[in-house]
């Protein structure tokens, strides 16, 4: 009998452990992948919690509009060490209970091969910048070995991280609210001085392993079960209540859709019960996405710490500061002087059988409505002590940081005391153009004709402006970078005529081989990856075919792709061979 079916030892222990040598290594993915299960499976206990917590509550936009006291500006200064690698997230370890007296145990996120912390490389990025400039890479990390696959990076908030707004001029704003620890997180990359906000896309769907009858939630169908299967190369040793005897489940089976059922003469005890949730809440959670927002540092121009303010009689005296500290709500704002670029956005797997997917690659803003690209502040809403230790490191790499940081009434923070905190307060961006010097003209001009340009790469946004097919350059930055490529070569042409209704190919529906036109319009914006839109019928493509609508009903409409823009290669896609390419030069 397989060692994964013995039931001599806790139920879920070999799932575990199993899980632990695959995952275990990334401290966050891990954390976060636990956090879905208790939630699943406890989800009063987990949210009673956390309401338990003054941190929880006073975490909010209700910060915003404290009086006027020593907490509505925190000043905050560097730490002693110039080293990110002497900054180490710690969190409340995962048998650690919160009941009792006896002393809090902790995970620290360095706790592993290499003795500190690493994610997925952004897109972007290589092993020449993983450190600072005169920095040796062997000094600062001497455990760990430079790789195309991962970098350094320092998370410092995720398990106290409880929302993120994003808000713009004219009232734009988009909330990110965690609904288990460390779906959230926010994680400094020293080296590039840049803050990534990562967020786990799964949202899991709460049981009751101890209900019976009705009352139950519905168990996982076999398709969930496959999926952990599949994520930890199991076959069907995972199996060991359930009634498929098959040695592999096919994904295209009808049967994936269907619950999965005990063995003949058998049902399920609480056991199964737990093992089935389990593997299914990992199993769906591994094969969900991260989702990034790269912020630089370079671009910020306000910052500022603010907690909530409390009378004295609210104040515990019996708690030391560090205990206050975790106890107190705050907020950290962040003010950008221009849009986040195109390499902003990246997502990738939480752990994929193949390992291309478990890279981050770029993709369109995936905030609420694209909501982050238009947004000037950030407002990250958590507990004073990850707050506070994200301002301190952001001030110990980034000397204009710790400038702004340093007093209330600092001149070149936007953020200052005077500030309104408003997010209708949020300001316009203003629109980035520079005056060149004709020489610097005619350089950038002889360097795109050697790459067989027929313009400066940074001309293409201004020339969609200027044609009118978009308003403004932050709007140009988000156009579809595949096209942008094409008018850079050459390939499309724009002029004093050219219209969002100018066709630009003709060809045949990848679905029924009907006619179409593809205009301008209908590339200007469409996604830059179809390989999952696909098996929905495409509907993010940019042309849809009424073909296709009228033959198969009018919920359905065969989207194509128009893809090769770039190569001069014209033609349409279902969306399953739709993809930018991360490595593009200009645009990538």
């Amino acid at each position: 009998m397989s060692h994964m079916s013995d039931d001599s030892q806790h139920p879920l222990l070999p799932f575990q452990a199993m899980v632990h040598t695959t995952v275990g290594e990334t401290l966050l993915d891990y954390t976060a992948m636990h956090k879905v299960y208790e939630t699943t499976v406890n989800p009063a206990g987990t949210y009673f919690l956390k309401r338990r917590l003054n941190s929880t509550n006073e975490a909010t936009p209700d910060i915003l509009s404290s009086p006027v006291t020593s907490t509505s500006f925190i000043t905050v200064t560097p730490s002693p060490s110039d080293r990110s690698s002497s900054h180490v997230y710690k969190m409340r370890s995962l048998d650690d209970s919160e009941d009792g007296d006896d002393e809090t145990n902790y995970t620290t996120f360095d706790d592993n091969d290499v003795k500190m912390e690493y994610t997925r490389r952004h897109p972007g990025t290589s092993v020449d910048d993983d450190v600072e400039d005169g920095v040796d890479a062997e000094d600062k990390y001497p455990h760990y070995r430079m790789n195309d696959d991962t970098s350094p990076i320092t998370t410092v908030a995720a398990e106290h991280l409880y929302g993120i707004t994003f808000a713009g001029a004219g009232g734009v704003v988009s909330d990110l609210k965690a609904a288990y620890d460390c779906q959230l997180s926010a994680r400094i990359d020293a080296a590039r001085k840049a803050l990534n906000l990562d967020c786990f896309e799964y949202k899991p769907s709460c049981v009751d392993v101890l209900a019976t009858g009705g009352d139950r939630m519905p168990l996982p169908t076999y398709g969930d079960m496959k999926k952990f299967e599949d994520s930890f190369h199991l076959g069907g040793r995972a199996r060991s209540a359930w009634d498929s005897d098959e040695e592999s489940l096919d994904a295209d089976d009808d049967e994936m859709k269907e619950t999965v059922k005990p063995r003949s003469g058998s049902t399920f005890d609480m056991k199964d019960l737990m093992k089935l949730t389990y593997q299914a809440s990992i199993g769906n959670f591994v094969n969900s996405r991260v989702l990034r927002v790269r912020i630089p540092l370079g671009d910020v121009v306000g910052i500022r710490l603010m907690g909530k303010s409390r009378s004295t009689s609210d104040t515990d005296e019996s708690k030391d500061d560090e205990e206050k500290e975790r106890d107190a709500g705050a907020v950290l704002i962040l003010e950008i002087n221009q849009p986040l670029g195109s390499d902003a956005f990246a997502a990738r797997m939480v752990h994929s059988r193949y390992h291309k997917e478990n890279e981050f690659v770029l993709i369109e803003d995936w905030t609420p409505n694209k909501v982050c690209s238009r947004s000037s502040r950030i407002y990250l809403y958590g507990n004073m002590a990850e707050m506070k230790q994200t301002a301190t490191l952001l001030a110990t790499i980034c000397p204009h940081i710790a400038s702004m940081l340093s007093s209330s009434s600092s001149e070149t923070n936007t953020l200052n005391a005077s500030a309104s905190l408003d997010y209708a307060a949020s300001p316009r961006f203003a629109d980035s153009t520079t005056d060149e010097s004709h020489a610097d003209k005619k350089q950038k001009i002889e360097m795109s004709k050697k790459k067989g340009y027929v313009m400066a790469p940074s001309d293409v946004e201004q020339l969609l402006v200027d044609t009118k097919l978009v308003g403004t350059l932050a709007r140009a930055r988000e156009v579809n970078p595949c096209l942008k490529k094409a008018i850079l070569l050459g390939h499309i042409k724009l002029g004093d005529n050219t219209t969002k209704k100018t066709v630009i190919f003709e060809g045949s529906c990848v679905h029924c081989d009907s006619s179409l036109k593809c205009t301008i319009g209908n590339a200007l914006f469409q996604s830059t990856y179809g390989g999952i839109d696909y098996c929905d019928g495409g509907e993010d493509a940019g042309v849809k075919c009424s073909s296709c609508r009228k033959a198969m009903g009018s919920e359905y409409c065969g989207g194509n792709y128009v893809t090769g823009l770039c190569r001069n290669d014209f033609e349409f896609d279902s969306g399953k061979f739709h993809n930018h390419c991360c490595e593009c030069d200009d645009f990538g």
